[in-house]
């Protein structure tokens, strides 16, 4: 089974691992479903981003913060899709362009919201 950018879903069996605040929090981005992203996000979520090399380039705070930034960067206008996937024996996601991980996200959940998010940027590479 595929899905929008051509990443494959995880194996049968391997859904026991992936969880479902991730899952929905995938699919409310692919859907560009704003009411969705907020419901899944805790209040006092927050998150940062460090590209591979450099360090942290990023931080946000604040269920509307990063909901708008997960929108812009994973939202169905961004060419990007999102797969629930176990990232380091936890929740997490992998952030796909085309083929070409972009990004693997960790996902720290508290009371069936997501607390907070911790990405690992992959460099851009020219076109």
């Amino acid at each position: 089974q595929s899905i929008r950018g051509g990443a494959a879903r995880p194996a049968p069996g391997a859904h026991a691992t992936v969880s479902d605040v991730a899952e929905r929090f995938a699919a409310a981005c692919a859907g560009g479903d704003m009411q969705a992203l907020l419901a899944v996000l805790d209040p006092a979520v927050d998150g940062v981003a460090a590209l591979l090399g450099v360090g942290p380039i990023v931080e946000s705070d604040g269920a509307d913060e990063v909901a708008q930034r997960s929108m812009v960067l994973f939202g169905p206008d961004s060419r990007r899709t999102l797969v629930a996937l176990p990232v380091d024996g936890g929740p997490g996601l992998v952030a796909f362009d085309g083929d070409r991980v972009v990004a693997v996200i960790k996902v720290s959940e508290h009371a069936g919201r997501i607390r907070h998010l911790e990405a690992f940027v992959r460099r851009p590479h020219a076109r």
